[in-house]
């Protein structure tokens, strides 16, 4: 029997579900500008799988679906941020995180190899424009918020009082503002 809401496998299956399409996932949130452990986003894989596809019944009537989703669905926004000040800002990011997990979590394992940190180009998606980076055995995690192109950075262990810090990351480098609180 299948569950409510969820179409019946036409086929039986009593685990079929229907997997959103891509304009779904982008209804609900998804980061076009979020990319792979390549380095792709969805727009990349997307214009890669289109090179590659080489049917010759409707070809033009293809690359043109093909063409409507990727432009519309898919590019990522641009960022206000050039290039490098992306190349920056992650560096100086991941060295405050790095600051305050590293020696102390994972077995002394480097974070960078157990955690994906978040990466600065997505930060313009976001709604507000900022993000929360949970570390799972920190008992708390980061506060993100992109101001421009400066990055407010807050961040506390919730079992360890006055554990609290605030940072200001600019593409020059990091500068501790407060501490002590939580």
């Amino acid at each position: 029997m299948p569950r409510p809401g969820v179409p019946a496998d036409p086929r039986g299956s009593p685990f079929y579900t229907k997997r959103p399409g891509t304009g779904e996932l982008i209804r609900r949130g998804a980061l076009r500008s979020l990319t792979d452990s390549r380095g792709r986003t969805a727009y990349d894989i997307r214009c890669e799988r289109d090179l590659k596809a080489n049917t010759v019944k409707g070809v033009a009537v293809q690359q043109r679906k093909f063409l409507v989703l990727r432009e519309r669905y898919l590019k990522p926004p641009p960022s206000p941020l050039a290039p490098e000040q992306i190349r920056a800002l992650d560096k100086h990011l991941g060295e405050v995180i790095d600051s305050r997990i590293r020696g102390v979590l994972y077995d002394g394992r480097d974070p960078r190899k157990v955690l994906r940190y978040p990466p600065v180009e997505i930060m313009h998606e976001v709604p507000d424009q900022q993000i929360w980076f949970p570390v799972p055995g920190m008992y708390g995690g980061f506060h993100i918020t992109l101001l421009e192109d400066i990055l407010d950075v807050k961040s506390w262990c919730r079992i360890v009082g006055g554990s609290g810090q605030a940072h200001l990351i600019t593409s020059e480098g990091a500068i501790l503002v407060d501490e002590g609180f939580v």
